[in-house]
């Protein structure tokens, strides 16, 4: 059988795979994917030679029968060719195995035996034409052009009108995954820096490629060599569009579902902020109760308190709110005629006693008032003249005096608070109404 002519079609790896299944020895080689072309196409060559029996001749390590029957099984592992159709078989092996026709010839070989026989001469004569697909001229055979080869290899779905393959190039980012776009500027940069532009090359790089990146690498080939208006690529150029619409929807999805988990992952963190801010809450009425004492006066404040939750929507929002407050009120002091403790410990070190400044006035030590601002309650002092003596005094120390109108703590706490949104009101996106 000869068989040089087939051997010719193999390249340096498929050689080097053969040596591996057949442990065939290459001499100066421990390893057969290092040795050069010409080695292993005669240690290939030799292996099939040696034919013989008895002890005056080597016996033959393999024959051809056994090398196609190997081929054939190595390169459908993963894919079912039992019982298919001659002309089916023709097609397919044209779309798979056109830059690979040693694996065409081997399964044609394992599978339709009486068509290898009839068409031997043919296959030699193909095989030396380096234009020509390996079964041109078999009967049943159909060459077909090779746009329409990398149509077959795009995935066919619905056709759509409003997705176009020119445009998308602009926004690839929204039609693919990260890596699909990753992937689509390395093509680019390929295509462009290999000046890409032919059809056959373009096919065979398809093939080489990737599966699932086939029609990335066909989309970067159409925008790079702008053909996406040409007439021979509309049926390409559809296809590409449809695909875009697809994988668009799967990404719309795939986003909508991590919009989702994102949003319960919100809502969870919500409730857990919800319970710190109703334990908060909790604290603050009991609070009020400590200031008040009062159940009428708490409902009549609630409206105050309820606008603070407003304004205050999320803990952070609540602590950085007081802290601002804490910073500008450094410079305060209270004077509300109760206890420090009526104003809670939150700002109850800011609270000056009437009795403490009484001291004041009476010790003339005005240097603990330099540089404050007093916030005086008129009902501290039970008679005018005392409250008199005492604004004048702060009058003429040139201290800053604020007056405070009402009757309880709260109602004081609440003037200074507007006191000083009048000056610079504090806004925060989102959580100020």
């Amino acid at each position: 059988m000869d068989f040089e002519w087939y051997l010719e079609l193999l390249e340096q790896e498929d050689l080097a795979a053969i040596c591996k299944w057949f442990n065939l020895p290459v001499q100066g080689f421990k390893n057969a994917n290092k040795a050069p072309n010409t080695i292993l196409f005669n240690v290939v060559k030799n292996s099939l030679a040696k034919r013989g029996t008895g002890n005056k001749t080597k016996r033959y390590k393999i024959n051809f029968d056994v090398l196609l029957k190997r081929i054939a099984i190595e390169s459908t592992r993963n894919n079912n060719w039992s019982g298919i159709s001659f002309n089916d078989f023709l097609n397919k092996c044209q779309l798979l195995f056109q830059f690979k026709p040693f694996i065409a010839i081997a399964l044609l070989y394992n599978y339709f035996p009486e068509k290898y026989n009839e068409n031997e001469n043919l296959l030699m004569g193909n095989s030396k034409l380096k234009n020509n697909f390996i079964f041109t001229g078999i009967e049943g055979y159909i060459e077909t052009t090779t746009i329409s080869k990398m149509e077959s290899l795009v995935e066919i779905l619905e056709i759509s009108n409003y997705i176009c393959v020119e445009e998308s190039q602009r926004y690839i980012e929204l039609y693919c995954l990260p890596e699909q776009v990753e992937q689509y500027n390395e093509f680019k940069e390929l295509i462009s820096t290999l000046q890409i532009n032919d059809d056959d090359k373009c096919l065979q790089l398809l093939y080489e490629t990737t599966p699932k990146f086939r029609n990335i690498f066909l989309l970067a080939f159409l925008h790079v060599n702008q053909l996406f208006d040409k007439v021979e690529y509309e049926r390409v150029t559809s296809l590409l569009e449809n695909y875009l619409k697809n994988n668009y929807r799967k990404l719309s999805e795939r986003r909508i579902k991590e919009e989702r988990l994102v949003k319960e992952q919100f809502k969870q963190e919500a409730e857990k902020l919800l319970v710190t801010l109703n334990i908060s809450e909790s604290n603050l009425e009991v609070q009020q109760s400590q200031i008040l004492n009062n159940l009428n006066e708490i409902q009549q404040n609630k409206f105050t308190i309820h606008e603070l939750r407003a304004t205050l929507a999320s803990y952070k929002v609540y602590v950085d709110y007081f802290e601002i407050f804490e910073k500008r009120i450094r410079n305060f002091l209270i004077v509300s005629g109760g206890d420090s403790k009526d104003l809670g410990t939150y700002l109850g070190k800011y609270v000056l006693s009437v009795k403490e400044l009484d001291s004041i006035k009476r010790g003339n030590n005005i240097a603990r008032l330099k540089d404050k601002t007093i916030f005086i309650a008129r009902i501290a002092y039970s008679s005018s003249r005392k409250w008199n003596e005492i604004i004048n005094f702060l009058q003429c120390n040139n201290v800053n005096t604020v007056e405070l109108e009402g009757y309880n703590e709260v109602e004081f706490l609440d003037q200074i608070i507007k006191s000083q949104s009048d000056e610079e009101k504090i806004y925060h996106d989102d959580y100020y109404y």
